[in-house]
């Protein structure tokens, strides 16, 4: 009997030290096993999951969707309610076409993803003064409310880019407006590299004119980079109550609008954009084109603006 045992023994020790154990899985053992990505479902070898089931991939779901590890809604009409990032959601239960706008901080795709309409770097961000957008209750962009006063008149010409049939003139790069504080008085238009503009102002010239109020708008068909009000290195400053605006979306492209007083001092602002450059000026309210000053490289002269609006194209 104990040569039996010794045996049973030994051959016991034998086959556990040369098998291998192998784990199948059942599709309907209640159990996650084998390559399921939940239970009895997904990994290939079961049917596919249901809704909120884990997933790795798009074909371990019935609705054809793994977002977020989970199984969601193919159907663009999701729950705004579920807890569940689904649908055209940006976020959980906020964004997309369906559901309310995100809070701050979430993630977001364009402005209308966010109560604010801000949407920068795929984050809602808070509104401000400077955002370019309508909110936080100013009663138009970036002006009213807790912000600057607006301006008591439109902006510019009312909204979208001049057509491209309107005249254009050049600007040789590099050279002067000769608009200057008790020099002359008007706008000057000056050119850089790059596409780069300069666009100053002052109401005091050598005729001791005293022209007030400087307003308008600058187009594009693209849009604006690089915007600086007050120029570079601040070489033409503003006030607390001047206004230049961010870049906003127009029809045809985007526009800058500015309402600046400058009786005595020269203001402006820089700007890089795509060319032609359109500008719709005015001083003290009225169109005043022959106190547009620019020198043109056709004439290579210093001249003046005969129609307003206008194209502008840099020029070496």
């Amino acid at each position: 009997m104990r040569i039996s045992l010794l045996c049973l023994s030994a051959l016991v020790s034998l086959l556990a030290s040369s098998c291998i154990v192998i784990v199948s899985s059942s599709c309907d053992d209640q159990i996650r096993n084998g390559a399921e990505t939940d239970v009895d479902c997904g990994g290939g070898s079961c049917g596919a999951c249901p809704l909120g089931a884990v997933c790795v991939v798009e074909s371990d779901c019935a609705s054809g969707v793994c977002n977020g590890g989970r199984c969601t809604n193919a159907v663009v009409a999701a729950s705004c309610t579920d807890g569940v990032l689904d649908g055209t959601e940006t976020d959980i239960d906020c964004g997309g076409a369906s559901c309310p706008a995100c809070s701050d901080n979430r993630i977001c795709a364009i402005g209308a993803d966010c109560t604010s309409g801000v949407c920068t770097a795929s984050t809602c961000r808070t509104a401000s003064c400077h955002d370019g957008v309508q909110n936080g209750g100013e009663t138009d962009v970036d002006c009213g409310g807790a912000c600057t006063p607006c301006p008591d008149h439109p902006m510019g010409a009312g909204g979208n880019v001049p057509a491209s049939t309107i005249e254009t003139y050049d600007v040789k790069i590099g050279a002067g407006s000769g608009i200057a504080a008790g020099t002359q008085d008007g706008y000057g238009i000056e050119a850089y590299p790059n596409s780069i503009f300069r666009l100053i102002f002052t109401g005091y010239g050598q005729n001791m004119s005293m022209e007030q109020e400087f307003w308008g708008s600058i187009y594009t068909a693209g849009d604006f980079s690089n915007v600086t009000p007050g120029c570079s290195q601040m070489s033409c400053p503003p006030d607390a109550n001047d206004f230049f605006s961010l870049s906003r979306a127009t029809g045809g492209g985007h526009r800058l609008d500015f309402d600046v007083f400058a009786p005595s001092s020269v203001k402006g602002i820089d700007f890089t954009a795509k060319q032609p450059v359109y500008f719709d000026l005015y001083i003290d309210g009225l169109h005043q084109p022959a106190k547009i000053f620019f020198n043109s490289f056709t004439a290579g002269k210093l001249a003046t603006a005969a129609t307003i609006p206008f194209g502008m194209l840099s020029m070496q």
